[in-house]
């Protein structure tokens, strides 16, 4: 930092206004209140300064945060209910498993040998 030319050097207000700036939409319901301090007297107590960025930031970021965790929680909440449960593969009689999209099903027919119960007396394919 200390090769850099001088007149290249960001001051502390510079450095406050290319950062509020550069914030996303979440952030803009704190950017009025802290643009109108920014506008302060330098004399003024409540002036904005780089520390009280930093921690407004940082306020407002776990505030979108445990937002967007408390959307994603109600939204399971909300589609758990509506999940398609499949039952006994018709195939290899796992739970959870489809004989359209099953594994074995599709390496034992790649193979040329459908082994699964249903296919034991039969030579059809799987649907």
């Amino acid at each position: 930092m200390d090769n850099i030319d001088f007149a290249s050097k960001m001051n502390h207000f510079d450095l406050i206004i290319h950062n509020m700036n550069s914030l996303l939409e979440q952030y803009d319901p704190i950017v009025d209140n802290l643009e109108i301090r920014l506008m302060k007297k330098d004399d003024d107590p409540d002036k904005l300064t780089l520390d009280d960025l930093q921690e407004k930031l940082s306020d407002r970021y776990a505030h979108i945060i445990d937002k967007e965790e408390h959307k994603s929680e109600k939204d399971k909440g909300l589609h758990g209910n509506f999940q398609q449960q499949f039952k006994l593969c018709r195939y290899c009689e796992k739970y959870g498993c489809r004989a359209a999209e099953c594994k074995s099903c599709l390496q034992d027919e790649a193979k040329g040998s459908l082994q699964g119960q249903r296919y034991q007396n039969s030579s059809t394919k799987i649907v």
